[in-house]
Protein backbone atom coordinates (compact mmCIF):
# COMPACT_ATOMS: atom_id res chain seq x y z
CA UNK A 1 0.00 0.00 0.00
CA UNK A 2 2.81 2.62 0.99
CA UNK A 3 4.58 1.62 -2.87
CA UNK A 4 1.05 2.44 -4.11
CA UNK A 5 0.46 5.39 -2.70
CA UNK A 6 4.46 6.82 -2.80
CA UNK A 7 4.31 6.18 -7.03
CA UNK A 8 0.68 7.72 -7.01
CA UNK A 9 2.07 10.92 -5.20
CA UNK A 10 5.08 10.66 -7.60
CA UNK A 11 2.91 10.97 -10.91
CA UNK A 12 0.97 13.47 -9.48
CA UNK A 13 3.99 15.91 -8.67
CA UNK A 14 5.37 15.08 -12.32
CA UNK A 15 2.22 15.58 -13.96
CA UNK A 16 1.87 18.72 -12.44
CA UNK A 17 5.15 20.23 -12.84
CA UNK A 18 4.89 19.19 -16.49
CA UNK A 19 0.74 20.83 -17.07
CA UNK A 20 2.23 23.83 -15.30
CA UNK A 21 5.29 23.88 -17.62
CA UNK A 22 7.40 24.52 -14.77
CA UNK A 23 9.75 21.72 -16.06
CA UNK A 24 9.73 20.71 -19.16
CA UNK A 25 11.76 17.13 -18.44
CA UNK A 26 8.63 16.40 -16.03
CA UNK A 27 6.67 14.92 -18.96
CA UNK A 28 9.87 12.51 -20.49
CA UNK A 29 10.24 11.36 -16.63
CA UNK A 30 6.31 11.01 -16.25
CA UNK A 31 6.02 8.55 -19.51
CA UNK A 32 9.26 6.68 -18.42
CA UNK A 33 7.78 6.04 -15.28
CA UNK A 34 4.67 5.11 -16.32
CA UNK A 35 6.45 2.89 -19.15
CA UNK A 36 8.28 1.14 -16.08
CA UNK A 37 5.28 0.28 -14.32
CA UNK A 38 3.60 -1.20 -17.13
CA UNK A 39 6.41 -3.01 -18.16
CA UNK A 40 7.65 -4.62 -14.76
CA UNK A 41 3.85 -5.45 -14.29
CA UNK A 42 3.52 -7.33 -17.32
CA UNK A 43 6.60 -8.93 -16.66
CA UNK A 44 5.42 -10.27 -12.76
CA UNK A 45 2.48 -11.23 -14.24
CA UNK A 46 3.61 -13.70 -17.00
CA UNK A 47 6.47 -14.53 -14.13
CA UNK A 48 4.06 -15.75 -11.79
CA UNK A 49 2.16 -18.25 -14.39
CA UNK A 50 4.78 -19.68 -14.27
CA UNK A 51 6.94 -19.98 -11.83
CA UNK A 52 7.53 -22.81 -9.28
CA UNK A 53 9.14 -22.26 -6.07
CA UNK A 54 10.81 -24.79 -3.24
CA UNK A 55 11.05 -24.37 0.59
CA UNK A 56 14.03 -25.50 3.05
CA UNK A 57 13.85 -24.68 6.21
CA UNK A 58 16.83 -25.20 8.58
CA UNK A 59 16.71 -25.02 12.05
CA UNK A 60 19.67 -24.00 15.12
CA UNK A 61 21.82 -25.48 17.91
CA UNK A 62 23.37 -24.51 21.21
CA UNK A 63 21.03 -22.15 22.19
CA UNK A 64 21.22 -20.13 18.64
CA UNK A 65 17.17 -19.89 18.21
CA UNK A 66 16.75 -18.51 14.89
CA UNK A 67 15.93 -20.75 11.56
CA UNK A 68 16.87 -19.88 7.84
CA UNK A 69 14.09 -20.57 5.61
CA UNK A 70 15.58 -21.09 2.19
CA UNK A 71 13.13 -20.24 -1.16
CA UNK A 72 14.54 -22.04 -4.04
CA UNK A 73 12.61 -20.93 -7.92
CA UNK A 74 12.94 -21.44 -11.52
CA UNK A 75 12.75 -17.72 -12.25
CA UNK A 76 14.41 -16.98 -15.87
CA UNK A 77 12.46 -14.07 -17.07
CA UNK A 78 14.54 -11.08 -18.68
CA UNK A 79 13.83 -8.11 -15.85
CA UNK A 80 14.12 -8.59 -11.97
CA UNK A 81 10.83 -8.95 -10.13
CA UNK A 82 10.08 -9.23 -6.08
CA UNK A 83 8.88 -12.31 -4.24
CA UNK A 84 6.67 -11.45 -1.69
CA UNK A 85 5.45 -13.97 1.30
CA UNK A 86 3.53 -13.31 4.25
CA UNK A 87 4.07 -16.67 6.72
CA UNK A 88 3.09 -17.01 10.46
CA UNK A 89 5.54 -18.75 12.99
CA UNK A 90 4.81 -20.84 15.97
CA UNK A 91 7.17 -22.17 18.54
CA UNK A 92 5.26 -25.10 19.45
CA UNK A 93 7.50 -25.40 23.01
CA UNK A 94 6.54 -21.66 24.10
CA UNK A 95 3.73 -21.25 22.51
CA UNK A 96 4.74 -17.57 21.08
CA UNK A 97 3.21 -16.80 17.65
CA UNK A 98 4.10 -14.09 15.44
CA UNK A 99 2.90 -13.28 11.79
CA UNK A 100 5.33 -11.05 9.01
CA UNK A 101 5.96 -10.30 5.92
CA UNK A 102 9.05 -9.91 3.93
CA UNK A 103 9.94 -9.61 -0.14
CA UNK A 104 13.24 -9.94 -1.52
CA UNK A 105 14.18 -9.55 -5.56
CA UNK A 106 14.93 -12.13 -8.07
CA UNK A 107 17.26 -10.56 -10.47
CA UNK A 108 16.75 -10.83 -14.02
CA UNK A 109 18.07 -13.93 -16.33
CA UNK A 110 21.83 -14.76 -15.97
CA UNK A 111 22.27 -12.46 -13.19
CA UNK A 112 22.56 -13.61 -9.65
CA UNK A 113 21.20 -16.28 -7.98
CA UNK A 114 17.65 -17.42 -8.22
CA UNK A 115 16.77 -18.00 -4.75
CA UNK A 116 16.20 -16.20 -1.78
CA UNK A 117 16.79 -16.59 2.61
CA UNK A 118 14.66 -15.13 5.29
CA UNK A 119 16.19 -15.53 8.72
CA UNK A 120 13.45 -16.07 11.73
CA UNK A 121 14.90 -15.37 15.23
CA UNK A 122 12.52 -16.50 18.02
CA UNK A 123 13.42 -15.86 21.78
CA UNK A 124 13.37 -19.10 23.05
CA UNK A 125 14.84 -23.06 21.57
CA UNK A 126 12.12 -25.30 20.62
CA UNK A 127 10.11 -26.94 17.65
CA UNK A 128 9.36 -23.86 14.94
CA UNK A 129 6.62 -24.45 12.60
CA UNK A 130 6.59 -21.55 9.94
CA UNK A 131 3.36 -21.69 7.68
CA UNK A 132 3.66 -20.09 4.64
CA UNK A 133 0.19 -18.55 4.11
CA UNK A 134 0.69 -16.42 0.55
CA UNK A 135 3.29 -16.17 -1.49
CA UNK A 136 2.97 -13.99 -4.81
CA UNK A 137 5.64 -12.04 -7.35
CA UNK A 138 5.50 -8.44 -7.57
CA UNK A 139 6.59 -5.46 -9.90
CA UNK A 140 9.86 -3.82 -8.53
CA UNK A 141 7.59 -0.57 -7.66
CA UNK A 142 5.58 -2.95 -5.81
CA UNK A 143 2.59 -1.70 -7.20
CA UNK A 144 0.52 -4.82 -8.75
CA UNK A 145 1.08 -8.41 -6.46
CA UNK A 146 0.19 -11.57 -8.76
CA UNK A 147 -0.57 -15.43 -6.90
CA UNK A 148 1.44 -17.63 -7.89
CA UNK A 149 -0.05 -19.88 -11.36
CA UNK A 150 -2.47 -16.92 -12.12
CA UNK A 151 -5.36 -18.87 -10.07
CA UNK A 152 -6.30 -17.32 -6.85
CA UNK A 153 -7.69 -21.21 -5.63
CA UNK A 154 -4.09 -22.37 -6.17
CA UNK A 155 -2.91 -20.62 -3.48
CA UNK A 156 -5.36 -21.14 -0.76
CA UNK A 157 -3.20 -24.21 0.47
CA UNK A 158 -1.16 -23.47 3.19
CA UNK A 159 2.75 -24.35 3.13
CA UNK A 160 3.82 -25.90 6.45
CA UNK A 161 7.37 -26.60 7.10
CA UNK A 162 9.20 -27.35 10.93
CA UNK A 163 12.98 -27.42 12.54
CA UNK A 164 14.18 -27.44 15.91
CA UNK A 165 16.00 -24.77 17.51
CA UNK A 166 18.20 -26.86 20.27
CA UNK A 167 18.45 -25.07 23.45
CA UNK A 168 22.19 -24.34 24.83
CA UNK A 169 24.04 -27.09 25.78
CA UNK A 170 23.36 -27.67 29.96
CA UNK A 171 25.16 -29.48 33.20
CA UNK A 172 22.78 -32.25 33.51
CA UNK A 173 21.30 -32.68 36.69
CA UNK A 174 23.17 -34.85 39.49
CA UNK A 175 22.32 -38.61 39.12
CA UNK A 176 20.81 -39.97 42.67
CA UNK A 177 23.40 -42.85 43.62
CA UNK A 178 20.37 -45.67 42.62
CA UNK A 179 20.87 -44.21 39.28
CA UNK A 180 24.00 -44.86 38.95
CA UNK A 181 24.15 -48.22 40.54
CA UNK A 182 21.40 -49.23 38.11
CA UNK A 183 21.36 -52.30 36.42
CA UNK A 184 19.02 -52.85 33.61
CA UNK A 185 18.90 -56.30 33.25
CA UNK A 186 17.85 -56.73 36.54
CA UNK A 187 14.45 -58.45 37.91
CA UNK A 188 12.42 -56.12 40.55
CA UNK A 189 9.73 -56.91 42.31
CA UNK A 190 7.07 -54.91 44.19
CA UNK A 191 7.40 -55.39 47.72
CA UNK A 192 4.58 -54.07 49.21
CA UNK A 193 2.09 -56.21 47.01
CA UNK A 194 1.99 -59.91 45.51
CA UNK A 195 1.13 -60.74 41.46
CA UNK A 196 0.58 -63.13 38.66
CA UNK A 197 4.64 -64.04 38.72
CA UNK A 198 4.55 -67.61 39.67
CA UNK A 199 8.25 -67.61 38.88
CA UNK A 200 9.05 -64.98 42.39
CA UNK A 201 6.93 -66.03 45.99
CA UNK A 202 6.02 -62.98 47.89
CA UNK A 203 4.50 -65.47 50.34
CA UNK A 204 3.50 -68.66 51.52
CA UNK A 205 -0.41 -68.42 53.28
CA UNK A 206 -3.56 -70.48 54.08
CA UNK A 207 -5.91 -71.30 51.50
CA UNK A 208 -9.02 -69.03 50.98
CA UNK A 209 -12.03 -69.55 49.13
CA UNK A 210 -11.83 -68.58 45.70
CA UNK A 211 -8.04 -69.29 45.33
CA UNK A 212 -6.58 -71.31 42.08
CA UNK A 213 -5.79 -74.79 42.15
CA UNK A 214 -2.75 -74.16 40.21
CA UNK A 215 -1.75 -71.76 42.96
CA UNK A 216 -1.69 -74.44 45.88
CA UNK A 217 1.96 -75.23 46.64
CA UNK A 218 1.37 -79.14 46.51
CA UNK A 219 4.77 -80.04 48.48
CA UNK A 220 4.54 -78.25 51.50
CA UNK A 221 0.46 -79.08 51.49
CA UNK A 222 1.40 -82.53 51.89
CA UNK A 223 3.62 -81.86 55.28
CA UNK A 224 0.06 -79.65 57.14
CA UNK A 225 -2.87 -79.93 57.24
CA UNK A 226 -3.66 -76.88 55.78
CA UNK A 227 -3.76 -76.02 51.91
CA UNK A 228 -1.03 -73.87 51.81
CA UNK A 229 -0.90 -71.48 48.48
CA UNK A 230 1.77 -69.60 47.07
CA UNK A 231 1.35 -66.29 45.88
CA UNK A 232 3.18 -64.91 43.26
CA UNK A 233 5.40 -61.47 43.07
CA UNK A 234 4.47 -58.17 41.26
CA UNK A 235 6.81 -57.35 38.85
CA UNK A 236 8.03 -54.14 38.29
CA UNK A 237 9.07 -52.97 35.18
CA UNK A 238 13.09 -52.32 35.43
CA UNK A 239 12.98 -49.17 33.19
CA UNK A 240 13.72 -45.17 34.21
CA UNK A 241 11.70 -42.69 32.93
CA UNK A 242 12.53 -38.69 32.01
CA UNK A 243 9.64 -36.71 32.69
CA UNK A 244 9.91 -33.33 31.04
CA UNK A 245 7.40 -30.80 33.30
CA UNK A 246 6.12 -28.62 31.09
CA UNK A 247 3.10 -27.03 32.72
CA UNK A 248 3.79 -24.15 35.80
CA UNK A 249 2.01 -21.55 37.71
CA UNK A 250 -0.77 -19.04 35.65
CA UNK A 251 0.55 -15.26 35.91
CA UNK A 252 -0.41 -13.80 39.30
CA UNK A 253 -0.39 -10.03 40.62
CA UNK A 254 3.68 -8.55 40.06
CA UNK A 255 4.72 -10.68 37.04
CA UNK A 256 4.73 -10.14 33.53
CA UNK A 257 1.67 -11.15 31.61
CA UNK A 258 3.96 -13.52 28.60
CA UNK A 259 3.46 -16.19 31.15
CA UNK A 260 5.47 -15.41 34.47
CA UNK A 261 4.57 -16.59 37.96
CA UNK A 262 5.78 -16.08 41.54
CA UNK A 263 6.87 -19.18 43.14
CA UNK A 264 8.28 -19.04 46.78
CA UNK A 265 12.25 -20.15 46.38
CA UNK A 266 13.52 -22.64 48.96
CA UNK A 267 14.04 -20.00 51.54
CA UNK A 268 10.29 -18.75 51.28
CA UNK A 269 10.74 -15.32 49.45
CA UNK A 270 8.80 -15.23 46.07
CA UNK A 271 10.37 -15.08 42.70
CA UNK A 272 9.46 -14.03 39.66
CA UNK A 273 10.33 -16.22 36.79
CA UNK A 274 9.21 -16.59 33.16
CA UNK A 275 8.14 -19.89 32.33
CA UNK A 276 9.03 -19.70 28.92
CA UNK A 277 12.63 -19.59 29.94
CA UNK A 278 11.30 -22.30 32.99
CA UNK A 279 10.77 -24.77 30.06
CA UNK A 280 13.85 -24.07 28.11
CA UNK A 281 15.41 -24.76 30.50
CA UNK A 282 14.40 -27.82 31.41
CA UNK A 283 14.15 -29.27 28.10
CA UNK A 284 17.87 -28.11 28.04
CA UNK A 285 18.25 -30.49 31.50
CA UNK A 286 16.76 -33.47 30.22
CA UNK A 287 18.23 -33.89 26.84
CA UNK A 288 22.12 -33.40 28.66
CA UNK A 289 20.71 -35.90 31.22
CA UNK A 290 19.83 -38.38 28.47
CA UNK A 291 22.86 -37.54 26.53
CA UNK A 292 24.71 -38.45 29.79
CA UNK A 293 22.57 -41.94 30.45
CA UNK A 294 22.93 -42.49 26.86
CA UNK A 295 26.82 -42.46 27.19
CA UNK A 296 26.72 -44.51 30.43
CA UNK A 297 24.87 -47.27 28.90
CA UNK A 298 21.67 -46.55 30.59
CA UNK A 299 18.36 -47.38 28.25
CA UNK A 300 15.96 -45.27 29.60
CA UNK A 301 12.69 -43.49 28.35
CA UNK A 302 11.91 -40.05 28.14
CA UNK A 303 8.37 -38.58 28.68
CA UNK A 304 6.21 -35.36 28.32
CA UNK A 305 2.65 -34.34 28.20
CA UNK A 306 1.14 -34.07 24.96
CA UNK A 307 -1.77 -31.19 25.07
CA UNK A 308 -3.73 -32.38 21.78
CA UNK A 309 -3.79 -36.12 23.07
CA UNK A 310 -3.84 -34.77 26.61
CA UNK A 311 -1.96 -38.00 27.31
CA UNK A 312 1.30 -38.42 28.75
CA UNK A 313 4.03 -39.33 25.46
CA UNK A 314 6.73 -41.65 26.14
CA UNK A 315 9.70 -42.84 23.20
CA UNK A 316 12.70 -45.45 24.30
CA UNK A 317 16.26 -43.92 23.98
CA UNK A 318 18.59 -47.05 23.39
CA UNK A 319 21.41 -45.21 21.18
CA UNK A 320 22.16 -41.21 20.77
CA UNK A 321 19.83 -41.88 17.37
CA UNK A 322 16.91 -42.58 19.11
CA UNK A 323 17.04 -39.42 21.62
CA UNK A 324 17.54 -37.35 18.16
CA UNK A 325 14.26 -38.86 16.62
CA UNK A 326 12.50 -37.88 19.99
CA UNK A 327 13.62 -34.06 20.15
CA UNK A 328 10.96 -33.42 17.37
CA UNK A 329 8.39 -34.28 19.58
CA UNK A 330 10.25 -33.26 22.73
CA UNK A 331 10.54 -29.92 21.90
CA UNK A 332 7.46 -29.16 20.88
CA UNK A 333 5.67 -30.15 23.79
CA UNK A 334 3.65 -27.13 24.23
CA UNK A 335 3.56 -25.44 27.26
CA UNK A 336 0.58 -24.80 29.54
CA UNK A 337 -0.61 -22.95 32.35
CA UNK A 338 -0.41 -25.98 35.02
CA UNK A 339 -3.74 -27.61 36.17
CA UNK A 340 -1.60 -30.58 37.29
CA UNK A 341 1.66 -31.50 37.66
CA UNK A 342 3.41 -34.30 35.85
CA UNK A 343 3.84 -36.19 38.28
CA UNK A 344 -0.04 -36.14 39.61
CA UNK A 345 -0.69 -37.29 35.57
CA UNK A 346 2.04 -39.93 35.49
CA UNK A 347 0.25 -41.46 38.65
CA UNK A 348 -3.43 -41.25 37.30
CA UNK A 349 -2.28 -42.68 33.85
CA UNK A 350 0.73 -45.06 34.40
CA UNK A 351 0.35 -46.33 38.28
CA UNK A 352 3.75 -46.32 40.36
CA UNK A 353 4.61 -50.05 38.54
CA UNK A 354 4.82 -48.60 35.26
CA UNK A 355 8.81 -47.94 35.54
CA UNK A 356 10.64 -48.54 38.58
CA UNK A 357 12.01 -45.10 38.58
CA UNK A 358 11.06 -41.81 37.74
CA UNK A 359 13.08 -38.69 37.27
CA UNK A 360 11.14 -35.14 36.48
CA UNK A 361 12.86 -32.44 35.03
CA UNK A 362 11.39 -29.10 36.39
CA UNK A 363 13.06 -25.51 35.39
CA UNK A 364 16.81 -26.58 36.48
CA UNK A 365 15.80 -28.83 39.18
CA UNK A 366 15.31 -32.65 38.88
CA UNK A 367 13.02 -34.98 41.53
CA UNK A 368 13.68 -38.22 41.49
CA UNK A 369 10.81 -41.07 42.69
CA UNK A 370 12.05 -44.65 43.71
CA UNK A 371 9.02 -46.93 42.80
Amino acid sequence: MKNRLFFILWITIMAILWLAGNLRSAGIILADSLLAAVILSVQAAVSAKGLRVDYRLKGSYNGENQASLQINTNYNGLLAVKLYLRMQTENQLTGEKQTMQTDGILPGRGVGNKSLTVELEDTHAGKLQVQIEQIAVTDLFGLLRFRLGGRRKQNRAVQRLSCLMLPQAAIPPQLPEIVRQYDQNSDVYAEDRPGPDQSQTYELRDYRSGDSLRSIHWKLSSRSDNWIVREGSWPVGQKLLLLLENSYPSARSGARASGCGRVPTQSGSPQDYDSQDAIERACAGLIALSEELTDRGILHDVGWWEKETQKIQTAEIRSAEDLIQALGALLGATLEERKKTIWERFSQEYGENSFSQVIIIDDETAKTYNL
